[in-house]
C-alpha cells in the first residue's frame, strides 16, 4: 500500500517541475519573471546565465539543499564560484580531478547539454541533476533527490 501512495507523489513532483520549466521558458525575459514561477515541490532550482554562468535566481529548496547564504546568492555569484564554495564545504560528490569535473559542468551549461547526471554522495544521498535550456540565454538547473 505504501508504494501506491508514493508513486503519485513522484509523478506530482515531476509534473510540478515541468510546470516550473514551462513557466520559465515562457517568462525568461527578466529575473523577476523567473522568480514568480511556481516552485516544484522538493526540487531545487537555479537559473544560470549561459554565457557568463552567473546565478540569476534560485528557489528556497536550492538554498536549503546546499545550505548557502541567501545574501551571498543575491550577489549573483558565478556557477564556478558556487561549485568552488560547495567543494570547500565538502558538499559535492567526490571526484578524481575537481578542475576537470568543474570544467565539464560549465561546458554542460554552454553546450545546452540536457542529459541528466546522477551525483552520488558519501553520506548516501543521490541527486539527479538536469539542465533545461531556456530562452534569453538562461539554463535551468534542477536538483532532485532520488
Amino acid at each position: 500500500m505504501a508504494s501506491s501512495i508514493q508513486r503519485p507523489r513522484v509523478h506530482f513532483k515531476k509534473h510540478r517541475a515541468q510546470r516550473a520549466a514551462n513557466c520559465a521558458r515562457s517568462n525568461a525575459a527578466t529575473v523577476p519573471e523567473l522568480e514568480n514561477c511556481p516552485p516544484p515541490a522538493a526540487t531545487a532550482l537555479a537559473f544560470i546565465h549561459r554565457t557568463d554562468h552567473r546565478l540569476l535566481c534560485s528557489n528556497s529548496e536550492f538554498r536549503a539543499l546546499w545550505r548557502l547564504d541567501e545574501a551571498w546568492l543575491k550577489t549573483r555569484p558565478g556557477w564556478s564560484e558556487i561549485l568552488d564554495r560547495l567543494r570547500i564545504e565538502d558538499k559535492l560528490p567526490e571526484t578524481r580531478d575537481f578542475k576537470v569535473w568543474k570544467a565539464a559542468q560549465l561546458e554542460r551549461i554552454e553546450t545546452r547539454e540536457t542529459s541528466p547526471e546522477l551525483w552520488h554522495f558519501a553520506r548516501g544521498m543521490s541527486l539527479r541533476v538536469s539542465l533545461q535550456p531556456l530562452k534569453a540565454a538562461v539554463t535551468l538547473l534542477l536538483f532532485e533527490d532520488v
